[in-house]
């Protein structure tokens, strides 16, 4: 079960990691930096075969490059891609981001905590819930 990071904080990036490996979902975390490497990732531009799907992305608001938004409604316009959950990670309680993330068809939608041990404990229970207690239609890996 694969974990698609999408983050630009190298703070965060390491926090979230170490939450995801002490939950148990740590073995396949891919990490990109930017909105642009995301979209290059997940939209191939050879039109060749598609990289091992996520089973889970999660992504921050604020990217380089190109904003995370942006790369949630690309996601979610794509036939095979629209039904990786996906949740968007932020610093911001902004009404008008959250807004624009459940239009664009966000699954979830958190404000990352300051305090060390919530956020620990929120990055695993997103995980959790995500790869274990919600299911899929399909195996999006091996159709």
């Amino acid at each position: 079960m694969s974990i698609l990071l999408i983050e630009d904080d190298a703070i965060h990036i390491k926090l979230i990691r170490r939450a995801l490996e002490k939950g148990g979902y740590g073995d396949n975390i891919i990490s990109l930096e930017d909105g642009e490497k995301a979209l290059t990732y997940l939209f191939p531009s050879d039109k060749g075969e598609r990289p091992f799907l996520p089973r889970l992305i999660m992504m921050d608001i604020n990217l380089p490059k190109i904003n995370g938004i942006e790369v949630l409604r690309r996601i979610k316009e794509d036939e095979k891609l629209r039904i990786i959950p996906v949740v968007m990670l932020t610093t911001s309680s902004n009404r008008i981001d959250m807004e624009k993330c459940f239009r664009y068809s966000a699954n979830s939608y958190i404000v990352k905590p300051l305090d060390f041990q919530n956020f620990m404990d929120k990055m695993k229970n997103v995980a959790q819930y995500w790869l274990e207690v919600n299911s899929v239609p399909i195996e999006l890996n091996h159709e």
